[in-house]
């Protein structure tokens, strides 16, 4: 993408969709691998999320558990870090913060047996049950910043479509966006999702995109 980029070229970067994924729906973003900073670049117009149907939630419960989602071994060497290192960062923030008190449900990427001490078994069930009742939610660059906003859930996001929308840092006061900010970030969202039917507008939505 680099070198594309640097001669002068503009590069469509495409992946798994956000929603709706049953329907082979895939995610697109322009020059960069996360779209975070061109989603005010949305048209104002909420119709793609609207249609999905998909109700928003008020699931935190502040005194709950926190979910932690791992990294894959390919984005631990992306992003520089050793394996687990970035999730046992979190663990030990948590542990300092609130003692041994509180249930750190830990989630790994891909699926598998979530050996990191100190938290629970987080790799089987849908992320929709482990966020029920949650007191927060860490992702680095993962799409569960999105679950986490129809959740109504406090997330932390490093990278990827959570950040900017959501703190990379849990501060000292934890809050959860009200309803229209999270309608809002979802509907901008949902301009960069597209199912396979729709290819010819969202090339044509990536060409403004390019041109801002």
């Amino acid at each position: 993408m680099t070198k594309h980029m640097k001669s002068g070229r503009n590069v469509l970067v495409l992946d798994i969709g956000y929603f709706d994924r049953e329907r082979g729906t895939i995610r697109m973003s322009v020059n960069c691998l996360h779209p975070f900073d061109q989603l005010r670049l949305a048209p104002d117009d909420g119709s793609r999320f609207d249609r999905l149907k998909i109700p928003l939630r008020n699931d935190y419960n502040p005194d709950g558990h926190f979910v932690v989602l791992g990294l894959t071994e390919k984005s631990c060497r992306a992003y520089g870090y050793q394996d687990q290192q970035w999730e046992k960062g979190i663990v030990k923030m948590l542990r300092e913060r609130f003692g041994n008190d509180r249930k750190i449900v830990y989630r790994p990427k891909p699926k598998k047996p979530a050996l990191l001490e100190g938290t629970v078994d987080g790799g089987t069930g849908s992320i929709e049950g482990w966020l029920r009742g949650a007191a927060g939610c860490f992702v680095h660059h993962s799409n569960v910043a999105l679950d986490c906003a129809i959740a109504g859930v406090p997330c932390f996001a490093v990278d990827g479509i959570g950040k900017g929308f959501w703190p990379a840092n849990m501060g000292e006061v934890i809050s959860v966006p009200s309803i229209e900010q999270r309608h809002k970030y979802l509907r901008q969202a949902a301009w960069f999702n597209w199912r396979p039917d729709e290819i010819g507008e969202m090339i044509r939505f990536a060409i403004e995109v390019a041109r801002k």
